[in-house]
């Protein structure tokens, strides 16, 4: 099984009302263009490792993240592991999700 959330994710989410405490990590596997229709990454390197590993036949389509929030201005979320910016990491991602929401007609 995977590491959990940094303590400052936790609470940073915590402080929005969301509870990802019990989540963890795993590594992204071939199998999964099979199990989702889509794939959506949250930088250049994660997309440029899943797209390494996508079967040639495979049509499901890979994006990162702020492809859906153009206004940010920003292609990847920083990630707040290294920056400890978990706050403003937490306002691209929401920004991505009502983008990709709205992307999806949703």
């Amino acid at each position: 099984m995977g590491k959990p959330p940094h303590p400052g994710a936790i609470a940073a989410g915590a402080l929005r009302g969301y509870d990802i405490s019990m989540l963890a990590a795993r590594r992204f596997d071939s199998e999964d263009f099979r199990d989702f229709d889509m794939i959506v990454t949250m930088d250049a390197e994660n997309l440029a490792s899943v797209k390494r590993i996508q079967p040639q036949e495979s049509v499901v389509p890979v994006t990162r993240l702020l492809d859906h929030a153009p206004e940010t201005g920003v292609e990847d979320v920083p990630d707040p592991y290294y920056t400890g910016d978990f706050e403003p990491a937490l306002d691209l991602i929401e920004a991505g999700c009502r983008g990709l929401l709205r992307d999806l007609g949703r």
